[in-house]
């Protein structure tokens, strides 16, 4: 059986021509989701030719999984310049009458389940974030913010309203925000899958906190605001003026890496906070997880994210913000208020002055973390695609259109 995914990625050719993922969409991925209910998996996505060394994850697809290039844009005006392209193609994957998932929130899924829905044909949706948060105030520039934030919130719940199955990422929010109809299947399973190497055996001691300086670790692309780096470097700012030179390293990269490092000099910390740039997946983040002391995530917005719970998998003690899926994963005295670098600092501070109550909060955060082991999450995604699988996609229909 056939299954079209849509949804807002982009991939890159590499040297060889070969199509590669920045992230964790490589073919294994769909080998243990998609590949074990579906036999031919189409992925509409970007495709971009990389004009840099950058390391790209492995290869996306083998057999069973063919990418349809959709074209490649940046930003909203080049959406505009190539939406003729976009509905084409999609267009003409919908006429082929196979079962269909869009990846939401994103442009290409919506511009499908739109063209999926003026055919009365069934779909099937992913949601896996809150536009609401993402173009909150400080998380996305743009002069439209307000009218885009509130069109996109319509949007995502109008999709979710008109869609077969549905599976979110948390376990409870965006239910509550974007509720599915009435007697439609509907699925809580995370994105996140922890292979056995992702976790410790016990979680971190803190033994030797004091003897250096207490180490905090931000995990994400800086390519927009939405995790709140800026956030995260005033915080260490308000940390050192209180007497607790802490250091602050970031695991990513993006177009804002340059503001970010011309803050952190205008702050006199550019001896406290370290940029390691992007990482490959895997043993290079964890060595730096494992060599920290705090991890923390002040986004602005969140889906249910898979850096802090890697993070919890390490026995690490965690702070985050009180938006998207994090009050689902942190406990809620460890948790501030977005765009709150005063808060922060303070929540940084207090756990440093108790260690056993951070001890405590990581051997807790250890013991969470399990309930992501890929074991546990294969069964329910299995249970979501067989849903999908089952669905009336009024395939007689779409042979007679593509005629």
């Amino acid at each position: 059986m056939k299954l079209s995914l849509y949804f807002d990625h982009r991939y890159y050719l590499d040297a060889g021509g070969i199509p590669r993922s920045k992230q964790n969409f490589n073919y294994e991925y769909f080998q243990k989701r998609h590949l074990k209910v579906f036999d031919d998996i189409r992925i509409l996505a970007r495709l971009e030719a990389s004009s840099s060394d950058e390391v790209c994850d492995e290869y996306s697809l083998g057999p069973g999984v063919t990418l349809v290039p959709i074209g490649n844009w940046h930003g909203p005006l080049g959406f505009l310049m190539n939406i003729s392209r976009v509905k084409q193609v999609i267009s003409r994957e919908v006429s082929l009458g196979s079962a269909s998932i869009g990846i939401l929130p994103g442009v290409i899924p919506s511009v499908a389940i739109a063209i999926l829905a003026a055919r009365g044909r069934k779909f099937a949706v992913e949601v896996g974030g809150d536009p609401w948060d993402v173009f909150s105030p400080g998380a996305y520039r743009a002069g439209l913010r307000p009218m885009v934030r509130w069109f996109s919130r319509w949007l995502l719940a109008y999709q979710c309203r008109r869609a077969s199955a549905v599976n979110y990422v948390t376990s409870r929010l965006l239910q509550e925000r974007y509720p599915c109809s009435h007697g439609v299947f509907s699925n809580a399973a995370s994105n996140v899958e922890l292979p056995e190497e992702a976790f410790v055996e016990e979680p971190k001691r803190y033994a030797d906190l004091g003897v250096k300086p207490a180490r905090l670790v931000f995990v994400g692309m800086l390519e927009q605001m939405v995790k709140a780096p800026d956030i995260a470097i005033n915080a260490v700012a308000i940390c050192h003026r209180k007497g607790m030179p802490v250091e602050l390293h970031f695991v990513g990269d993006g177009r804002h890496r340059k503001d970010l490092e011309e803050l952190a000099n205008a702050l006199s910390l550019s001896e406290s906070i370290f940029f390691h740039g992007r990482l490959s997946a895997g043993e290079m983040v964890r060595q730096v997880l494992d060599a920290s002391d705090i991890f923390i995530m002040p986004s602005r917005a969140e889906g249910l994210p898979r850096a802090l719970i890697e993070a919890m998998a390490r026995g690490l003690f965690c702070i985050g913000t009180d938006v998207g899926g994090i009050p689902e994963l942190v406990e809620k005295r460890w948790l501030v208020s977005p765009n709150d670098a005063i808060s922060l600092a303070e929540r940084v501070l207090l756990a440093l002055a108790n260690v056993d109550d951070m001890r405590s909060a990581a051997c807790r955060n250890l013991e969470f973390s399990r309930s992501y082991a890929s074991r546990e999450l294969s069964i329910r995604w299995h249970e979501f695609y067989e849903a999908v699988a089952h669905l009336d996609f009024d395939r007689r229909a779409s042979a007679e259109e593509s005629r």
